[in-house]
């Protein structure tokens, strides 16, 4: 169970420093909170955790997740240069 805290820990500390910006998630045009990661791997504890913030916010989270690393590290690269960076996103390294 200490990794479903780890990932939750996780999103938690990326939504609170998110929140400086200033779109919200609301203002969002898709209306969601979209996160890109590149850890394939953890899907099912990253919709679990989207089901639950749905739940008691209202607000859905759509998990956009990306393998190899490589690619996914090039796919953020690009979306910075061309301003279209998703709310959250997870940092390699």
């Amino acid at each position: 169970m200490k990794p479903f805290f780890k990932i939750a820990g996780f999103i938690i500390v990326s939504m609170v420093f998110s929140s400086c910006s200033s779109q919200t998630p609301q203002q969002n045009k898709q209306g969601k909170i979209v996160i890109w990661h590149w850890m394939t791997d953890r899907e099912p504890a990253f919709k679990e955790l989207a089901k639950r913030y749905e739940t008691k916010t209202g607000i859905k989270v759509d998990f956009q997740l990306y393998a190899p690393s490589d690619a996914y590290a090039q796919k953020v690269r690009a979306a910075a240069q061309g301003d279209n960076l998703p709310d959250i996103f997870g940092v390699l390294g």
